[in-house]
């Protein structure tokens, strides 16, 4: 019974009885929003069900028939991810149009990062939602990463082939703890003491201040990748931090940011123009 739920759930998620222009399917005429929402949704669910069909057919029939490893991925999987998720959100990475006399077709794509028994894992998705070749119309791509892969990815430049179906990255490991931050992994280093914002905010009130300036007051980040971060108290059992914007040419700071381990949640610390010319740090 579960099974054919999960089936069900997916074929009303591809929505192939809808047309396109020219005969093709749309996974929903909508939009591409909910289109990516409903695969990612759907992979989740069959995830959580433990069950590799629905897993399988996400993807297109094309995909399906040239994917020679991908019952061996699925069951990997599988193995890598036990469930039941804890939570999950993506962020839309963009897509491709492209139309040529009656050929066309769309695609989207988003990363997604979940939580389950007290580990991170973040996927790439990458789905055809409209094409004038209906066996075609489906997800194209699953890139499915365990923390310390997804990591390696982005510091290393550890390589993804660009290529359809389903790959499992969950063998290699760095000698670090990894993170998620603002729903990215990051190395992380565990600071002798989360930062306190009043101090900081203190601190910036007596003026300009540099990278050096910083880190010599307040010590190390505790990642960084571009951005800085800094640990702050946790609130409800959620962790927090302030993420901190640095000029590359003089190394002035000139923004901040909260934080937690999924999202950005609001700016600190800006400038507001008092009577008189002079400016205060709100924070």
């Amino acid at each position: 019974m579960r099974k054919k739920t999960a089936i069900l759930a997916l074929v009303l998620a591809l929505c192939l009885g809808g047309c396109a222009p020219g005969g093709g399917r749309v996974l929903d005429v909508s939009g591409e929003h909910k289109a990516l929402d409903d695969a990612v949704n759907g992979l989740f669910s069959a995830l959580d069900a433990r069950d590799g069909e629905a897993i399988q057919a996400l993807f297109s029939p094309y995909v399906r028939e040239r994917d020679a490893d991908m019952v061996d991925q699925v069951n990997r999987l599988l193995e890598v991810y036990p469930g039941p998720t804890g939570q999950y959100g993506w962020e839309d990475d963009g897509g491709t149009k492209q139309r040529s006399g009656g050929s066309y077709y769309n695609t989207a794509a988003c990363t997604v990062y979940a939580t389950c028994g007290g580990e991170d894992y973040w996927c790439w998705i990458t789905l055809m939602y409209q094409n004038s070749e209906p066996e075609k119309v489906g997800v194209k791509s699953i890139r499915f990463f365990t923390a310390e892969e997804f990591c390696g990815v982005h510091y290393d430049d550890w390589d993804i082939p660009a290529e359809d179906g389903l790959a499992v990255y969950a063998e290699r490991t760095l000698d670090c703890e990894v993170r998620a931050i603002r729903g990215d992994a990051y190395k992380y280093t565990p600071p002798e003491a989360p930062l306190d914002l009043e101090e900081v905010g203190a601190f910036l009130a007596e003026g300009e201040k540099t990278f050096d300036q910083f880190v010599e007051r307040f010590g190390e980040p505790c990642a960084e990748n571009i951005w800085y971060f800094y640990e702050l108290p946790p609130e409800d059992g959620v962790p927090r931090y302030l993420r901190m914007i640095v000029d590359y040419n003089d190394k002035t700071v000139f923004g901040f940011n909260l934080v937690d381990d999924r999202q950005w949640l609001c700016r600190l610390f800006e400038e507001e123009e008092q009577p008189g010319g002079e400016t205060e740090i709100q924070q």
